[in-house]
């Protein structure tokens, strides 16, 4: 797999530099009509400048830009616009070099032979090298070139007796193309290494930038690193019951039970399309919608739609974070299971979930460590819905008794509450405690759930 992404991924890039050769190319000959004019015309004294330069537009600039928009809007698949590429380019060259070169060659001309070899041999030169193609569309384009250029030129340079004109041509295509082709060999191999070893440094920072900040710098994306202001849902997450839980397991099972904690959540956050910001000790920070939201707001005329939009993405958002919180919850008193030192009932998990307006930033000084953080009176909230719990639990004496969670959001969609299922919500209308930092919030919605730790599921131990 590893393997076939970087093939895919040269032969995409050697289709983006084949449309821009073949755009240089078609302004290049269709600029030949004029600047050939005059060499040409000491050997056809009749010719005239539109006789030279149409011939040049219609045969090579217009061939050249078609193949250059066929590139460039890969209205086919890569493979196929490559191939397409090592047909035409020796094609198209043949057909240059049919326009009153070769004639004049065949009718004893020989020595218009000595204008034009050298940007012959140039353009050919250029071709390999600047595409440096995989080896099978390398030898394709190598043959295309002699079958459409090599050959013909010996056969009329035989046909017209001149011996040190072959011998010189043979000379400089033996010489040219093996060592051309050598060159292109190893561009396309260091390109390819180059893509490899990038390949695998992202794959290892991944894990601890995140797939969107890895991708942003390894694929050249800072546009989504900028300074901006989205909406999306943040769920801040936090163990009920950590500090007896250390108490209970020694150094070396804690770490392990973080490690499969941290896993857990790095999983199940990826699945549901969220993402994991910060992660200190038993806490962790999530957005959901944060990271991709797309900018809608410079298109007129869909302000209704827009509106109905994100109430959609609203809803969706919430039924995100609600899932990965379920199953979170699930798969975290599976893990309690497997620590036998520990005694489960009053841990439990807490959680905030706040839907709001999120500024992205980059933070940090340049010389040193810089994160790119999310910020804002939503991240706030979500954190302080997320202590609530704490309160909760202390109004609750039940929950002392089981393993328990409680996940705590002062807005409810109501399709997303009705979807809920089993889970049973509850809503405070007053507040008796209010939520520090946020008078405002007169209500919440909470669903809580309490597990007996015997009836708990068990999962095996992975890791």
């Amino acid at each position: 797999m590893r393997a076939l992404n970087a093939d895919a991924y040269l032969l995409r890039e050697m289709v983006r530099r084949q449309a821009v050769l073949a755009l240089i190319f078609g302004l290049a000959f269709g600029l030949y009509g004029v600047t050939s004019f005059e060499v040409i015309q000491s050997f056809k004294p009749e010719l005239t400048l539109w006789d030279n330069l149409w011939p040049r537009l219609l045969l090579n600039s217009l061939p050249y830009f078609l193949l250059a928009w066929i590139s460039h809007r890969r209205i086919i698949s890569d493979r196929a616009t490559a191939r397409l590429g090592m047909l035409a380019f020796p094609g198209i060259f043949m057909v240059a070099c049919m326009i009153h070169v070769w004639p004049l060659m065949s009718h004893g001309h020989s020595g218009i032979y000595g204008f034009v070899h050298g940007p012959n041999v140039f353009i050919i030169v250029i071709t390999l090298l600047i595409l440096s193609p995989p080896a099978s569309y390398l030898l394709q384009l190598i043959i295309g070139f002699t079958l459409c250029f090599a050959l013909p030129v010996v056969g009329i340079l035989i046909n017209s007796g001149n011996i040190v004109l072959l011998q010189l041509f043979a000379n400089d295509m033996i010489v040219m193309m093996p060592v051309t082709f050598f060159l292109a060999r190893k561009i396309h191999r260091t390109q390819r290494r180059l893509v490899l070893a990038e390949h695998d440094l992202k794959q290892r920072v991944t894990p601890f930038l995140g797939q969107y900040v890895a991708s942003a710098l390894y694929e050249n994306r800072y546009d989504l690193l900028r300074d901006r202001k989205t909406q999306g849902l943040i769920l801040s997450l936090d163990i009920r019951g950590f500090s007896r839980l250390m108490r209970d397991l020694g150094p070396v099972e804690l770490n392990e039970f973080l490690r499969l904690y941290y896993g857990l959540i790095g999983r199940i956050v990826h699945a549901h399309g969220g993402h994991v910001h910060k992660s200190m000790g038993d806490g962790h920070l999530i957005s959901f919608g944060v990271m991709d939201l797309p900018d809608l707001s410079d298109i007129p005329d869909l302000a209704e739609a827009v509106v109905q939009a994100e109430q959609r993405r609203k809803n969706d958002l919430h039924a995100h974070a609600l899932k990965a919180f379920f199953e979170i919850e699930k798969e975290f008193i599976a893990l309690l299971q497997q620590f036998p030192r520990l005694v489960p009932a009053g841990l439990g998990l807490g959680g905030g979930m706040a839907f709001g307006d999120v500024h992205l930033a980059i933070y940090g000084d340049e010389a040193h460590k810089r994160e790119f953080e999310i910020s804002g009176e939503t991240v706030v909230l979500s954190s302080r819905l997320e202590q609530y719990t704490k309160v909760l639990r202390a109004e609750n004496p039940d929950w002392q008794h089981g393993i328990f969670s409680v996940v705590v959001t002062c807005e409810l969609p109501p399709r997303v509450h009705q979807e809920s299922g089993s889970r049973s919500w509850q809503s405070f209308k007053t507040l008796t405690t209010p939520i520090p930092d946020f008078p405002q919030v007169k209500s919440i919605c909470y669903a809580n759930f309490v597990t007996e730790p015997e009836r708990a599921p068990m999962l095996s131990r992975t890791g």
